[in-house]
């Protein structure tokens, strides 16, 4: 709201570069906004028995592909690369809109928490009847005695390398649904050396 407050007041005096960043960090500000909105509908449902999903098919590295697709405009702002090593015939049999939920939250956690012009990496390990799906960063990792409230708190105030607020929201939810479909999720963190998320997927 202060940005787009500033930016009206100021906008004629703006060169179209400037509008242009404004714009842009304006866009960012409103996906993290709705997608934590989304977090909250997704878990309240839940709660209350209304959330459906069903088991389908899917390639994992599509549906990591396309993930990373929706979040170019915050890896591109932080000048960062993601890089999905997934074999491409690797296929999950398993709740996709899950999936897709908890992807999305471990991405841009870990776009937050990445220093500029890193890299995050996107993996894949085979196990009994599923797959531990990992989201690595390598920026200001987590000390660990916020590591265990970060899994039990619904709300641990963070802030990324550029000053970006995190709530938290997003890990708990998807711990929460992982949970509610049997599934299971891990963190692995070293503070200045950062810090890895792993998830289950059922495989086909």
């Amino acid at each position: 709201m202060q940005l787009l407050e500033m930016t009206n007041e100021h906008i004629d005096e703006m060169t179209l570069p400037e509008v242009k960043e404004s714009l842009q960090a304006l866009q960012v500000s409103t996906d993290d906004m709705n997608e934590k909105m989304q977090n909250i509908i997704y878990w309240v449902k839940g709660e209350m028995g209304k959330a459906e999903s069903q088991p389908l098919h899917f390639m994992l590295r599509e549906l990591v592909d396309e993930v990373a697709d929706e979040m170019a405009l915050q890896t591109r702002m932080k000048s960062l690369t993601v890089v999905n090593t997934i074999p491409a015939y690797w296929e999950g049999f398993d709740e996709a809109d899950i999936v897709r939920m908890v992807l999305q939250n471990l991405l841009s956690n870990a776009v937050k928490f990445s220093w500029p012009q890193g890299e995050i990496n996107i993996g894949a390990t085979e196990a009994q009847g599923h797959y531990w799906i990992s989201v690595t960063d390598h920026g200001m990792g987590i000390a660990k005695e916020k590591q265990t409230r970060l899994f039990n708190d619904v709300v641990a105030n963070t802030k990324g390398t550029e000053g970006e607020k995190g709530t938290g929201i997003g890990l708990f939810v998807s711990r929460q649904l992982l949970k509610r479909k049997g599934g299971d999720i891990r963190l692995e963190s070293e503070e200045g050396k950062g810090t890895t998320v792993s998830f289950t997927v059922n495989k086909a």
